[in-house]
């Protein structure tokens, strides 16, 4: 479970479940379930070497829409700090930014804590 301080990023906070369709430079992507309040897709960025919290529409069925590039901008919501991690959980521990660079508070918990 993934929550955020920032007013602003509280509709994508909740719960995030591997897409077992679809995974992006041998990562796994990450979906938003359907409980949330706003579809969200965390995927990694190969160009900037972070992991991203992607904005995308929902059709409904949790499928989250296929990622062609979790690198274009305008999209992105968060990133992680620089890694090469093929597992978004050791990012948990790292600072995690705003599309425009600002630290943003967040953090993780996994579901039944």
């Amino acid at each position: 479970r993934v929550e955020f301080r920032d007013p602003a990023l509280h509709e994508y906070s909740g719960c995030y479940e591997i897409d077992p369709d679809q995974e992006y430079i041998k990562r796994s992507v990450y979906n938003s379930a359907l409980e949330n309040s706003a579809p969200a897709v965390f995927a990694f960025c190969d160009e900037e070497k972070h992991w991203v919290l992607l904005q995308v529409e929902s059709d409904g069925d949790n499928d989250g829409g296929m990622i062609q590039d979790p690198c274009a901008g305008d999209k992105q919501l968060i990133h992680s700090a620089g890694t090469d991690t093929y597992d978004i959980w050791s990012s948990f521990g790292e600072p995690w930014f705003s599309a425009s660079g600002e630290p943003i508070g967040l953090y993780f918990t996994e579901e039944g804590e």
